[in-house]
């Protein structure tokens, strides 16, 4: 199966910021002791920020502009809404963690989109 290079490099990347979201999510959770919801909110809000920094930087290399960190939150935002929602529902069936898993296997597709065709689109 052939991955491009640009899509294998977002994985890291990807990877990186669901590694700290994860981190998080499980700091505000378990140990805070925060509600699922505020500690997914908070969790995915500094993962996605640190994404779009690591994205600029590594991935589709492009300069920080106000249109595209606009870009960036508002398609952020619309994924964490998803990703809120997977979470809360998921929990209904399994546990926490495992809701979270599947809610980001679902986001990435569409982080991955957006991020290439929409908010690091060349100009």
């Amino acid at each position: 199966m052939f991955i491009s290079q640009e899509f294998f490099k977002f994985l890291i990347v990807g990877t990186i910021g669901t590694a700290i979201d994860f981190l998080l999510f499980g700091l505000f959770y378990s140990i805070i002791t925060l509600p699922l919801v505020v500690s997914n909110l908070l969790s995915y809000g500094i993962g996605l920020s640190c994404g779009f920094f690591l994205n600029r930087r590594y991935v589709f290399t492009s300069d920080v502009s106000t249109k595209r960190i606009m870009l960036c939150l508002i398609f952020g935002y619309i994924g964490l809404a998803f990703n809120t929602i997977i979470v809360w529902y998921g929990t209904q069936f399994t546990s926490a963690y495992i809701a979270k898993t599947i809610a980001v296997i679902i986001i990435i597709n569409y982080n991955f989109l957006t991020n290439k065709f929409i908010i690091f689109k060349s100009s």
